[in-house]
């Protein structure tokens, strides 16, 4: 069924306070995801996806959707995955900003998505490093993201930075979905590690806060099955509004910016999306295991 015109979904509620501090309504949540979805779309289009919704303030919490919903409309993607034990569950997905302006109207404000995209669910399309601050000095995350890129630099591969819209910032390394799941984490830690060897004092892959001793973690858990991470553009539960937003890498080095830098108000106030088109030349993740030393 095709999706019809996405200012012909019906908008519900639309004066309800959703952040309570800013006087943002769900009518301004769905406006937004209106506008951005040209830019949203694409880097959602194929995952399953996970639904963070609130029906209420944020304030009064939100709960997590991971399975498509019967009265979705037809045109709401349902992305069928294999889950332990070998039983299937359909998570909602979304492929047109009609989806997106509809998840927006049921309450979903923040989108999490896989790591691959339908059919090829076993070949994740891209990695995603998480650097992650403990307290909210952003300064220490800025040169773990500059120093992840020198060693992305020094073995011929590309990420792409976002701010995460909360604490930290995403960098995110397009593929060409040749490989499956094991040959990424067993990259994945090659990649951290070669990582963590240029500042040890500074970062750390020890996912227990008793032995970081105040070093940022460098998480690559999203390169395991079905994990989830933030998509670009979306909308955090916090509060301001901040966006997940993608960057230039040379945005890294303003001394300014911080994780929610930008908000649902100015996102769109960008005049493109830095990371446009680069879904389409993803990496080889055979070649990039080679460049480590490894065998992928």
């Amino acid at each position: 069924m095709t999706a019809p015109d996405p200012d012909a979904v019906e908008l519900t509620h639309p004066d309800r306070v959703v952040f309570e501090d800013d006087g943002l309504t769900k009518g301004d949540v769905v406006r937004y995801y209106r506008e951005v979805a040209p830019r949203m779309v694409p880097h959602l289009r194929g995952r399953p996806l996970s639904l963070e919704r609130f029906r209420a303030s944020i304030d009064e919490g939100g709960f997590f959707q991971q399975s498509a919903a019967s009265h979705f409309p037809e045109w709401v993607p349902r992305i069928e995955v294999r889950r332990r034990g070998g039983e299937a569950g359909q998570h909602p997905g979304c492929d047109s900003p009609a989806a997106l302006v509809y998840l927006a109207n049921q309450g979903t404000l923040t989108f999490h998505g896989w790591a691959a995209r339908a059919p090829k669910l076993e070949n994740p399309d891209r990695l995603v490093f998480d650097l992650d601050p403990d307290g909210d000095d952003f300064a220490p995350v800025r040169r773990a993201a500059l120093l992840l890129h020198e060693v992305l630099d020094d073995h011929g591969l590309r990420g792409l930075p976002m701010t995460t819209g909360s604490r930290g910032v995403h960098v995110v390394l397009p593929l060409d979905a040749s490989a499956g799941w094991d040959e990424l984490w067993t990259f994945a830690k090659a990649l951290g590690a070669a990582l963590v060897k240029r500042a040890p004092k500074e970062l750390t892959r020890a996912f227990y806060r008793s032995q970081r001793r105040g070093r940022l973690y460098v998480d690559t858990a999203r390169a395991r099955r079905g994990h989830l991470a933030i998509m670009p553009w979306t909308v955090r539960p916090r509060p301001g509004a901040p966006v997940a937003m993608p960057l230039r890498w040379e945005e890294l080095e303003d001394p300014e910016l911080h994780a929610q830098t930008w908000t649902l108000r100015d996102a769109l106030e960008r005049p493109e999306d830095p990371w446009e088109g680069a879904a389409g030349h993803g990496q080889n993740l055979v070649s990039a295991s080679a460049s480590l030393g490894i065998d992928a």
